[in-house]
């Protein structure tokens, strides 16, 4: 009798913790590798948990990891908890019962903390003019949208910089066959990437690519280095805009007290004390934005069935949305039908989508560090006061072309391929200047290369007689040479596209105080509220008067009443000087200002008179009211009615005197990559030194083949 074969049962395993520890490693690499291990203090980190076995399993992952390693880190920070974060959509009149339900199993059984949070429908139904959000045409996207930005106010109020989500291979499948049929490219045939910034919350302060600074400034961080926040935050800010390519910066202790010991006050602003010296005018630069909210997906390379199996081995409950059933409901549902009950052909089946997705991202990788390469060849001068950017860019080297299909198609080729690289390194560098978002690029930027590098235009492009203005994604690029010369590249000036006559112009209002002044025995320190402004300045303004401030565009007509209303010629000088250096032309009128609606200066006199009375208030305000263009704010006499009034151009440092005492402000620009305010043309000058040398080589060599026929002349002669 023959043995018995063996039986291979092809089953789901479950997920080990230190597998998932592996995998968890791998996607959280950390984000400011240099000052972690200095600056690193514990922070709790967000779950989203919907109740589902992917979300629930992602639970018991976690808190299972945390037992076994003690100092788990995520990112720059070791894990001090894990708050779990429900969302209830509100679709169903049960989904609130639910999302309890999933909040009572996370801290009864794994003892996390959770956090409910619901979906406002009201104001989208209301403009939508439906009853129900499933009547919604775009149901999926603004669920997509009102979710993510909950989850960000959440996270920014709970100083929580790390998120991490349960999407697993199933559903990058699901994202990869829907982005095929609503017609995707390469780009997004990527599918989700692992690491990413949160997403629709662009104008939330510390959730999108903000919040670093006043992270590291809190009073309450702790760090190794013995200095101030303040100090701390200034040293940062130089040492990170100084890092080289890799983005690797030093924030060792001892570096850190060098650093802002050789820094003193004294030595930075020695000019201001020796009278006899001349003053020169300038404005320091802006801090820069960094930081915000990331998302982390570690479960990426696992399918739902092992993640099920997770469940079950652990005995985990786990709920089932019964709207994910629903094929009518939103699209992620129709394809998951349709590839469960239908046979889809091998092109399209998982295997072949995943491996499609990993080797798109691969060339994207390959792509990227090429563009990294180009960096360090092209000059980056930023100017964080106005916004603008003037770049030296790199030059192309095309083989010379031949006739023959066999040449011509591989020139063609080669590029193509230049072309695509050179609209990556043109992305990079409207990013740090354009108002607009990342993702809504103009699909006119691949045409748009003949002109910033006509090596690599059609032939009419390099015809033309020089470079010429024009205006992409929101930013307006002028040529700083006005003619073309030879084995010289081109040097280009952008700036914030101005702005076009009939559109609403960017406003950020800010309401004005309520309080008694004569209550507050010392100045109160108020929190400032950060702003989004002309997608490109985080502004936070603190209003102790009694009118309203608005930040808007500068405008030119308020210029000579904010020029007069300085209190001496050298301060007029100063803002002439500063506007023809940092915003020369058209830029000026894309600059930030602060304005005041109504008068400031007799609201304030008339509040404080009230409060203090009038023999003290010579005593308690210095403002004057002397001169009438040299007050704070406005008021039209003839007619009565308050007016809009310049009173400071905050990225200039330049304000009206004694705007200190009632209003506070404050400005940053957003992130940029640091890496890009390295570039240097190394490479361009290198190439350029090699042809010089090698054409003085042929002209030394061919003067000397000269002398020598020469001689041979001589001594050829009887």
């Amino acid at each position: 009798m023959n043995p018995a074969s063996r039986v291979l049962h092809c089953t789901a395993k479950p997920i080990a913790v230190d597998e998932f520890v592996n995998a968890l490693r791998a996607t959280c690499p950390p984000r400011f590798p240099g000052i972690a291990a200095e600056l690193g203090r514990s922070r709790p980190v967000g779950l989203a948990i919907s109740g589902g076995s992917d979300s629930m399993a992602l639970a018991y992952l976690c808190w299972a990891a945390r037992r076994q390693y003690s100092e788990l880190r995520i990112a720059d920070n070791p894990v001090s908890a894990f708050h779990c974060i429900t969302v209830d959509h509100r679709l169903r009149q049960s989904s609130n019962q639910e999302a309890l339900k999933v909040g009572q199993v996370v801290r009864e059984r794994f003892g996390l903390q959770a956090q409910q949070l619901s979906i406002e429908w009201n104001d989208t139904l209301e403009a939508a003019g439906v009853a129900h959000p499933k009547y919604l045409t775009n149901f999926e996207t603004l669920a997509r949208r009102l979710r993510y930005r909950t989850i960000a106010s959440h996270c920014a109020r709970a100083r929580i910089t790390s998120l991490l989500l349960a999407h697993h291979q199933d559903d990058q499948y699901e994202t990869l066959l829907m982005r095929l049929l609503s017609g995707h490219r390469s780009q997004g045939l990527q599918g989700m990437r692992a690491v990413t910034d949160i997403p629709e919350s662009q104008d939330i302060h510390g959730a999108y690519q903000s919040g670093f600074v006043d992270d590291h400034a809190f009073v309450h961080s702790p760090n190794a280095t013995g200095c101030s926040a303040a100090d701390l935050t200034t040293f940062h800010l130089q040492a990170t805009t100084v890092a080289g390519s890799t983005g690797h910066f030093d924030m060792s202790a001892e570096r850190v007290r060098a650093a802002i010991k050789d820094n003193t006050p004294s030595k930075a602003h020695s000019d201001s004390q020796n009278p006899s010296q001349k003053r020169s005018f300038h404005v320091d630069p802006l801090e820069i934005e960094d930081g915000g909210i990331m998302l982390y997906r570690p479960l990426l390379n696992f399918g739902k069935d092992r993640l099920v199996a997770t469940c079950e081995a652990n005995n985990i409950p786990w709920f089932e949305d019964a709207t994910n059933h629903d094929r009518t409901l939103t699209m992620r549902n129709a394809v998951r039908h349709l590839y469960i009950n239908h046979t889809l052909p091998v092109v399209l089946q998982k295997p072949a989508m995943l491996a499609m997705a990993n080797r798109l991202s691969k060339q994207a990788a390959h792509a990227e560090c090429e563009v990294d390469r180009l960096l360090k060849r092209t000059l980056v001068k930023f100017d964080s006061t106005a916004g603008t950017l003037v770049v030296q860019l790199p030059s192309f080297q095309l083989s010379r072309f031949r006739t023959g299909q066999k040449f011509q198609a591989r020139w063609q080729k080669r590029r193509e391929h230049y072309r695509h690289i050179a609209v990556l390194l043109v992305k990079r560098l409207i990013s740090m200047v354009t108002p607009e978002p990342l993702g809504a690029f103009s699909s006119s930027l691949p045409s748009s290369v003949g002109r910033l590098f006509p090596q690599l235009g059609d032939m009419q492009s390099k015809t033309q007689l020089g470079p010429k203005a024009f205006n992409l994604c929101g930013v307006h690029f002028s040529p700083a040479t006005a003619v073309l010369q030879p084995n010289r590249p081109v040097q280009w000036h952008l700036s914030r596209q101005p702005y076009v006559t009939g559109q609403s112009l960017p406003e950020c209002k800010f309401g004005c105080s309520r309080r008694n002044p004569s209550h507050d025995r010392r100045r109160p320190v108020l929190r400032k509220v950060w702003k989004l402004w002309d997608g490109r300045f985080w502004v936070a303004l603190i209003n102790r008067s009694s009118v309203h401030a608005i930040v808007a565009p500068f405008d030119h007509k308020h210029a000579q009443v904010f020029r007069a209303s300085l209190p001496d010629q050298r301060s007029r000088d100063e803002l002439m000087y500063l506007l023809r250096k940092h915003a020369p032309g058209k830029v000026r009128s894309t600059l930030p200002a602060v304005y005041t609606v109504g008068d400031l200066t007799e609201a304030s006199v008339r509040r404080l008179q009230r409060s203090f009375g009038k023999r003290q208030l010579s005593r308690t305000c210095s403002i004057t009211t002397k001169k009438p263009q040299a007050r704070i704010g406005g008021f039209d006499g003839q007619t009565g009615n308050s007016r809009r009034v310049l009173v400071a151009l905050p990225s200039l440092g330049i304000a009206q005197p004694g705007l200190e005492k009632w209003i506070d402000f404050g400005i940053r620009y957003k992130r940029i990559e640091r890496r890009m305010l390295d570039g240097t043309p190394q490479r361009e000058l290198q190439l350029l030194a090699a042809r010089r040398a090698q054409m003085k080589a042929r002209v030394n060599g061919a003067s000397r083949w000269m002398e020598r026929c020469a001689l041979r002349r001589r001594l050829s002669k009887p």
